[in-house]
């Protein structure tokens, strides 16, 4: 360590540009990028014209290395920060921070995903993010090669990332054609309610509810073939709730609202309850659960529910419709060989995922050593 780095403005180090509604433009096939702020979400880090379908001859434009940001609205929370990896344009929604000869276009992406989006803005009814908001934001910058530096090693860290990320959609791929192709077999049919007895959860409000308080989970807690943990609460129980809502190991979870038909099974033994927003399946006559599981993901994957849902502010699965859902009838023998094939699929990916998060964490932890200066690369490599 040789001191801290000097503190400076934000302001004096980028130009700051605001977009323009895109009713000021004609878009064509060809031309410059223009971005919504919906386009930010199409990437993790860089945009181009593959990530918007919105191109013009007649834009003005920011040049390629310019960090697009959400400046109004739910995109804030969601951290939107994007790199443009050519020149573009965009909406009123984003803003548009440009780097000076003092700081690295990639150390500023960086120091922005790390420094966050929601704790700039100002967080009223609709959040949002202004000139006033950037440029008296305090950033301790380091010389430009050891920006660059802390820019290799956290790109090095989201290539890293992305391979994992890879893998895991071919892995995705290769199981979603297994199920395709049990799908696509000439097997009689039958109907989720003959396989499966099938029940909604208790709407759980603690200031309604009296009795002991339980551990319980809601659809949040339901992600695809797992559940989170770290997303259950507990909430008072009466002795008749606890005989009806307890979980038990192999019960199989399916959301009932929001992403509709998303499933997961419980494989715990711990006493844990579940609410309204959950369908609770059990075999009746030996349906294999895992393999009910799969195919409800190919079934959504492939927009299959969208005639048993009822839209209001969000979809919902009623039960009735649910119950009436196609699925095939498997004899149990070949039940038994797919839930053996798409074990090994999941385990594959699960070891894959719980790497991929131990990745993430690792670049969390390095992005706040090294942006801001607890760790330094240069004086490091110098000092060697």
């Amino acid at each position: 360590m040789t001191g801290a780095w000097p503190e400076r403005k934000l302001g004096d180090l980028v130009r700051l540009t605001s977009g323009q509604s895109p009713s000021a433009f004609r878009f064509r096939e060809t031309g410059l990028p223009y971005f919504k702020v919906d386009q930010l979400g199409k990437s993790s880090k860089y945009l181009s014209y593959r990530e918007t379908p919105y191109l013009s001859m007649d834009l003005p434009s920011v040049p390629a290395g310019s960090i697009l940001i959400a400046k109004r609205g739910g995109a804030i929370a969601l951290n939107r920060v994007r790199m443009l990896s050519e020149p573009g344009f965009m909406d009123t929604n984003v803003m548009a921070l440009t780097p000076g000869d003092e700081i690295e276009p990639e150390f500023l992406y960086y120091w922005l995903l790390y420094r966050g989006l929601w704790d700039i803005a100002d967080v009223t009814s609709v959040p949002q993010i202004n000139n006033k908001h950037i440029n008296p934001l305090s950033i301790a910058l380091p010389s430009l090669r050891e920006q660059r530096r802390i820019a290799e090693a956290l790109q090095s860290v989201d290539g890293q990332l992305d391979v994992l990320k890879s893998v895991i959609a071919k892995k995705r791929a290769i199981k979603q054609g297994m199920m395709q192709e049990i799908l696509t077999e000439a097997w009689p049919e039958t109907t989720v309610g003959a396989e499966f007895d099938v029940q909604l959860g208790k709407m759980l409000d603690a200031a309604k509810n009296a009795g002991t308080p339980k551990m319980y989970i809601g659809n949040r807690a339901v992600q695809w073939g797992h559940i989170d943990l770290g997303a259950a609460g507990h909430v008072p129980l009466s002795q008749g709730d606890i005989l009806r809502f307890r979980l038990r190991r192999g019960d199989l979870l399916v959301c009932e609202g929001g992403e509709v038909g998303r499933a997961a099974i419980w494989d715990y033994d711990i006493e844990c309850y579940y609410q309204k927003a959950i369908h609770r399946l059990r075999s009746k006559h030996g349906y294999n659960a895992r393999v009910l599981k799969a195919l409800l993901e190919a079934r959504a994957s492939s927009g299959g529910f969208a005639d048993y849902v009822t839209q209001t502010s969000i979809a919902h699965l009623p039960r009735d419709k649910f119950l009436t859902l196609p699925i095939p009838s498997i004899p149990d023998e070949k039940q038994s060989a797919i839930d053996s094939m798409l074990g090994d699929v999941d385990a594959e990916i699960a070891a894959l995922e719980r790497h991929l998060e131990a990745t993430r964490a690792i670049k969390q932890g390095m992005m706040q050593e090294l942006l801001t200066g607890r760790t330094r690369l240069a004086s490091a490599e110098a000092s060697a």
